[in-house]
C-alpha cells in the first residue's frame, strides 16, 4: 500500500499580531517625536543669536590678536615702547596710548619733530587692508592744571586739538597715499572711519592730586595722553536671517501681492460701473450720444489698466514663488 502525502498545513500567521503591535508602537513613537519637533521661533532666535555672537567673538579675538601682534612689531621697530602702550579688550578693540610729552610740544597741539617718524609708521599700519573694517577714534586727555592762552582758552580746546591733530595727520597721509592692494583698492583711511574727541581732565587714569590737594607730578604726566581706539565697525555682528524665516517673509509679500491685485482690479471696475451708471441714468438719445464715446474710452483705458496691473503683479508673484522654491 502506497503511503499517502500529508495534506499541506495552513500558513502560520500568528507572527502578524506581534508585527502589527510593533508597527503601531513605532508609529506612536514617531508621532510623539513629531509633537516635540514643533519649532519655537523665540527659542530658535535666541539660540541662533547666541551662536552668532559666539562665532563673532571668536573671529574678533583671532583678528584682534593678529592686529595687536602687528602693531607691537611696528612699535618695536620704531623704538616707541616707552612712550606708547598698546592694550586690547574683550570686545575686540585695540587701544594705543601715546605720551603727549613725547609727541606734542609743551602746552600745544602741534606735533613734536621727533613724533613724525612714529606717526608715519602708525599711519602705514592703520592704512593697511587689515584695518579696512575698523573705525579709529582718537581721544585727547590732559591733567587738571589749567591752561589759558589765546589759542587754547582751556584744557578742552587743548585736548580736542591734540586729538584732531592726529586725525588730520591720518587724513593728509591718506590723500597722498598712492599705493594699491592686490584687489585694486587704494590704501588709506576713509574720513568717515575717523573721530576726534577731547575730554580735558575729566577722565584721569590716576588721581592728579593727593588727599591734601597737592599735585602728584608723576600722575599728571600719566594723565596727559592721547588714546587711539581701533574698533570694529558697527555692522560686524550683523546676523543673517535664517532661510525659513526669509521664506516666511516672502510668503507674506506674496499675500500682499494678491491683495494688491484685488485692489488694482477693483479700481478700473468701479470706473466702468460709474460710466455705465451714467449712461443708464441718461436714457435719452442725446444722453447716449454724449456718454457713449466717454464710456467707450473709459472701458478701453480700464481694460488696458487691468491688463498692465495683472502683468506687473503676475511678474512679481512669479519672482516671489521662484524664491520660495
Amino acid at each position: 500500500m502506497m503511503p499517502q502525502d500529508c495534506p499541506p498545513m495552513p500558513p502560520d500567521e500568528s507572527w502578524m499580531a506581534t508585527y502589527g503591535d510593533a508597527i503601531t508602537l513605532l508609529m506612536a513613537f514617531f508621532v510623539l517625536l513629531m509633537s516635540f519637533a514643533k519649532v519655537d521661533l523665540e527659542v530658535f532666535d535666541s539660540v541662533s543669536n547666541g551662536i552668532g555672537e559666539h562665532m563673532a567673538k571668536e573671529d574678533r579675538k583671532s583678528e584682534k590678536d593678529h592686529l595687536v601682534k602687528s602693531m607691537k612689531t611696528m612699535m618695536v621697530v620704531e623704538g616707541a615702547n616707552e612712550v606708547a602702550k598698546i592694550a586690547s579688550d574683550s570686545e575686540g578693540s585695540i587701544t594705543l596710548e601715546l605720551d603727549t610729552g613725547a609727541f606734542f610740544r609743551p602746552g600745544s597741539a602741534d606735533l613734536a619733530e621727533q613724533a613724525y617718524p612714529f606717526m608715519k609708521a602708525l599711519y602705514d599700519e592703520l592704512s593697511s587692508p587689515l584695518y579696512r573694517n575698523f573705525n579709529i577714534n582718537v581721544e585727547g586727555h590732559t591733567d587738571d592744571e589749567p591752561i589759558k592762552t589765546i589759542r587754547y582758552p582751556s584744557n578742552w580746546e587743548l585736548s580736542s586739538n591734540r586729538a584732531a591733530t592726529v586725525v588730520r595727520f591720518i587724513i593728509a597721509e591718506s590723500a597722498n597715499d598712492t599705493r594699491m592692494d592686490t584687489n585694486g583698492q587704494k590704501y588709506g583711511v576713509e574720513r568717515y572711519r575717523l573721530k576726534a574727541t577731547g575730554y580735558a581732565d575729566t577722565q584721569p587714569k590716576v588721581p592728579n592730586r593727593d588727599a591734601s590737594g597737592n599735585p602728584i607730578k608723576a600722575n599728571q604726566i600719566a594723565n596727559r595722553r592721547v588714546i587711539i581706539r581701533v574698533n570694529k565697525s558697527s555692522n560686524y555682528n550683523k546676523v543673517k536671517i535664517p532661510k525659513f524665516r526669509r521664506k516666511a517673509k516672502k510668503a507674506a509679500q506674496l499675500e500682499n501681492t494678491e491683495i494688491n491685485v484685488s485692489k488694482n482690479i477693483d479700481i478700473p471696475i468701479k470706473q466702468i460701473k460709474g460710466t455705465t451708471d451714467s449712461i443708464i441714468s441718461n436714457p435719452n438719445e442725446e444722453g447716449i450720444k454724449e456718454f457713449y464715446p466717454v464710456a467707450l474710452t473709459n472701458i478701453n483705458e480700464s481694460a488696458k489698466s487691468v491688463k498692465k496691473k495683472l502683468q506687473e503683479q503676475g511678474a512679481q508673484t512669479k519672482d516671489i514663488m521662484a524664491e520660495l522654491m
